[in-house]
């Protein structure tokens, strides 16, 4: 599923960027009701982010917001968060 989503990212970036940004920003922003769930859906929301951001320009001043985001987000108790903030911060930040 997160392949598709990635997928339909790329294809369609410059048509959802800024449709979908507000969208996974808000769900980042919110406390969990039921952790397990929450994490799985997390996980995805942070990929999902993080594939948006790096088809951002260099200069965008969303790449920042984004690095940002992921940041905070690592203070998850989560190990599949975690990673998945991991690997998205990498080439986020070489476009810095």
């Amino acid at each position: 599923m997160i392949n598709a989503g990635i997928l339909i990212i790329y294809k369609h970036r410059r048509d959802i960027v800024s449709l979908l940004f507000p969208i996974f920003e808000n769900y980042l922003n919110k406390k969990a009701s039921d952790e397990e769930m929450y994490d799985l859906v997390r996980e995805g929301v942070v990929i999902f982010t993080g594939a948006m951001a790096k088809h951002l320009g260099k200069d965008d001043p969303k790449v920042h917001s984004v690095v940002e985001k992921l940041l905070g987000v690592l203070n998850t108790p989560s190990e599949v968060v975690q990673r998945a903030v991991s690997s998205c911060l990498s080439p986020l930040m070489s476009s810095k």
